[in-house]
């Protein structure tokens, strides 16, 4: 969806098929955190997308809200992190990317968050670092598309990319062709098997990741938190997400209830009050696993009109407007690149 939004800005005519429903896959199943989780365990590849991706979201939203009326919920709630166990590291990759990045003791997560169970000696608080409530985002993305000419074709699987002298020259669906000139491919989780047959070294797969989420009172707690990679995020209705789980299921999208009770218990042993609030749902979503979490943004290496973006593993949110924006770049033609192509090229 932001790919059809910054092509179509670019000046492209878009349609964007979907075998579902647009947005109901892991963007929408994840929790909008704006970074990754331990951001400096991550590749310079993935940390350029994200440091650039930081700087225009508040941007973006601004100018969907403005669009469309419909409010992402753009918080910046600041990110508390407790008993890192690799703190010296986070400060020296803080130091280097000029990210905002302090330790805190115990008197001081209390200050940040009084309702965190008294247990954690030590931790890290970005206090930068914001929020987007993805569901929202993503219903503010489809209405701008829609204002703006981008046909949107959903519940069409795409059986087949015509391909004739190295270019797509039509899509098979269902009962009848689509004829194109260029093709973009940006399936997620699914990426790998629509590639499959063109020979494109494309390395994604499913990983599922469980959630749940509490209804407590707007303020209840204020910071997104972190403590053995679960994470609390408080929206600003006062609802509660806490995940998540990383699964390699295949393409189950299935709940259980022992991973829901689970996830209970360890949300409870970071705020204890939350034994008496009532979990509200609880939901399933496939992220698209790929090595390192490095995406794929690049030309196919064979078909010359072809291009992939996807593979954003756990930060497809974050890294969503950096992506979208570079491979609109790689399409057009545009020189002036954000950032470099080279390790998002598929060989």
């Amino acid at each position: 969806m932001l790919s059809a939004y910054y092509l179509r800005r670019q000046g492209f005519s878009v349609n964007l098929i979907e075998r579902g429903g647009v947005g109901r896959e892991s963007s929408w199943a994840g929790g909008g955190i704006l970074s990754p989780l331990y951001p400096w365990r991550y590749s310079k590849a993935v940390t350029n997308l994200v440091i650039w991706s930081q700087a225009h979201y508040l941007e973006l939203t601004n100018y969907l809200f403005a669009e469309t009326g419909i409010d992402s919920e753009y918080i910046n709630s600041g990110f508390l992190l407790l008993n890192v166990a690799d703190s010296n590291k986070a400060k020296d990759w803080a130091q280097k990317w000029n990210v905002s990045l302090q330790e805190v003791l115990s008197q001081q997560i209390e200050k940040l968050e009084p309702r965190l169970k008294n247990i954690y000696s030590e931790g890290l608080w970005m206090p930068d670092v914001a929020q987007v409530r993805n569901p929202r985002l993503l219903q503010a993305i489809r209405a701008w598309l829609v204002k703006n000419q981008v046909e949107i074709i959903e519940h069409t699987k795409v059986l087949d990319l015509l391909v004739k002298n190295e270019q797509v020259v039509a899509l098979q669906v269902q009962n009848e062709k689509i004829k194109v000139s260029k093709v973009l491919v940006a399936g997620g989780a699914w990426t790998t098997s629509i590639l499959n047959k063109y020979h494109a070294n494309v390395n994604v797969s499913p990983v599922r990741g469980q959630m749940i989420m509490f209804k407590t009172s707007p303020g209840f707690i204020s910071k997104i938190t972190i403590l053995d990679d679960h994470y609390l995020i408080p929206r600003k209705d006062g609802r509660i997400l806490f995940g998540s789980t990383l699964e390699e299921e295949g393409f189950d999208k299935s709940t259980s209830n022992g991973v829901r009770e689970k996830l209970k218990q360890l949300a409870i042993k970071m705020v204890p009050e939350l034994e008496n609030m009532q979990i509200e749902r609880h939901w399933a979503g496939l992220r698209p696993g790929s090595p390192q979490g490095v995406p794929y943004i690049s030309q196919h290496p064979q078909i010359k009109n072809m291009y992939v973006n996807a593979g954003h593993f756990r930060n497809g949110v974050i890294l969503g407007p950096a992506a979208a924006r570079l491979i609109t770049q790689i399409i057009a033609n545009d020189q002036n690149m954000i950032v470099d192509k080279e390790p998002y090229t598929i060989s």
